[in-house]
């Protein structure tokens, strides 16, 4: 119980510090995202005026196999890439608020670009790993906890990344059913993001401007889901660095790294 509250403790307090930069650090990703699919909506709508409607199963039926694969693999990169990206830059601000740095708008650029692309990289692999595992819920839920550290672990060590990567499997096994939990809560958390969503969309399907409830209710979400991650990245970084000094023999990085 006291290491829960304490915890719970640090966590509060990060957030006090740092909110707008943690905040901010959660939402690019999404805000890029949500940019991406409303320039989406245009580009349909306006085909649409010109071309015959068709069925989201017609649209379906129609594309090639290459082009399903393709549509796949945006739309599971789509729902995974923007959080583990918000994720490891969060971690990042935790890392240093931690530790007493002063981490500046251009040391966390610096520090972001270094590891991107092994952020992008194993989003991609574990993202698609989890989904597959999905279709037989236990593998899929198991795989999305035990490579919940991940992210936070790339971001608290960024100059080690694939080596700190390696080590947060072995040390999510050791925190796995709090991660459980936590995943299972902020995933509950992520789902009612949708809510306002979908309400815009609905409640402003007929207004005079066809775009205003897809705008709405897209920037409604990335603002509400960003923060959600934010919170979830927070609290994974502080439970990462807490089994990372409860289990230093985890540590695998070398110097070679």
């Amino acid at each position: 119980m006291d290491q829960h509250v304490s915890i719970h403790s640090q966590v509060s307090a990060i957030i006090r510090r740092r909110i707008l930069p943690l905040w901010l650090a959660a939402l690019w990703p999404l805000a890029l995202l949500v940019l991406l699919i409303i320039c989406m909506n245009f580009v349909t709508h306006a085909r649409a005026l010109t071309e015959p409607s068709m069925t989201p199963m017609e649209m379906w039926r129609s594309k090639t196999a290459a082009s399903k694969a393709l549509s796949i693999i945006f739309f599971v990169l789509a729902i995974y890439l923007p959080r583990d990206l918000a994720t490891s830059g969060v971690s990042m601000i935790v890392a240093a608020d931690q530790s007493g740095e002063a981490l500046t708008f251009g040391s966390f650029v610096l520090r972001f670009l270094h590891v991107v692309a092994c952020v992008v990289t194993l989003s991609a692999v574990l993202s698609h790993l989890i989904v597959f595992g999905s279709f037989f819920i236990v593998p899929g839920i198991f795989l999305a906890v035990w490579s919940a550290f991940v992210m936070p672990a790339i971001g608290t060590a960024p100059e080690c990344a694939w080596n700190s990567a390696r080590r947060s499997f072995r040390l999510a096994l050791s925190r796995f059913p709090t991660l459980l939990g936590c995943e299972l809560l902020f995933g509950l958390a992520l789902m009612l993001g949708l809510v306002p969503l979908i309400l815009s969309m609905v409640l402003l399907e007929n207004m005079p401007v066809w775009w205003l409830g897809r705008v709405t209710g897209w920037s409604l979400f990335a603002i509400l889901t960003s923060f959600v991650i934010m919170v979830r990245s927070t609290v994974l970084t502080v439970l990462y660095r807490s089994a990372l000094r409860r289990h230093p023999h985890a540590d695998v990085v070398t110097q070679a790294s």
